[in-house]
């Protein structure tokens, strides 16, 4: 190991100790702990101790590497005074966005007044965000109403003649392509017969429809 990672050792040891291996810092991780995350990450100063980032996270800090890289992006885009805050009142990433207007690098204001971020005004702090949270949230958009579904259309129901008239029609096709074919001498009287007895009731039939007329 070289003077330079050693010294990187020695630094990230020192912090570690103070640390105590993360604990505790799920809920309350100080500005300085999400600065340190991101200088490890950033610089790559964890592969002093030959690990990966992953496992740097999971045996030296003793979290997860997704928590690590979201106190990072939680830094990143609040900046340092969200955790100022949140070390003093709970507020949840989202709800801090709804708030961020309202926040300054050492207060919040509210209500006409700036309420300094310190621990002596957590009771005022916490009344402070619940109420604009309420604001908030009041104030935005009212979701867009659903479109209404298309109305399904209607099925119009089938008519059973249809199907019954193309099977009349495929088996006079069907009686053709036999006669086409040539028939023995039984099978042309058998035929004479059906076909005598299928001409009487269609012919039965044709009438009933013209007295609908």
């Amino acid at each position: 190991m070289n003077a330079g990672n050693f010294d990187e050792a020695i630094e990230l040891g020192a912090w570690l100790g103070r640390k105590q291996a993360f604990n505790g810092m799920a809920g309350r991780c100080s500005a300085a702990d999400a600065h340190c995350l991101l200088s490890m990450r950033r610089e790559k100063k964890y592969k002093s101790f030959g690990l990966t980032w992953d496992d740097f996270c999971s045996q030296r800090l003793g979290i997860s590497r997704s928590l690590a890289d979201k106190t990072i992006r939680l830094l990143e885009e609040f900046g340092e005074t969200y955790f100022h805050l949140t070390g003093l009142i709970p507020i949840a990433p989202d709800d801090y966005r709804l708030i961020a207007g309202s926040v300054d690098a050492d207060a919040v204001r509210h209500g006409g007044e700036a309420i300094a971020i310190a621990p002596q005004n957590a009771v005022r702090l916490a009344d402070a965000v619940k109420k604009l949270r309420q604001q908030a949230r009041l104030a935005l958009p009212a979701p867009a109403p659903a479109a209404p579904a298309e109305p399904a259309a209607a099925r119009i129901p089938e008519d059973p003649m249809w199907p019954a008239v193309g099977r009349l029609q495929d088996a006079v096709a069907d009686i053709e392509r036999l006669l086409a074919n040539g028939l023995g001498h039984y099978n042309r009287s058998a035929l004479t017969t059906v076909l005598g007895g299928a001409s009487n009731r269609l012919g039965h039939l044709n009438r009933e429809l013209l007295e609908y007329r």
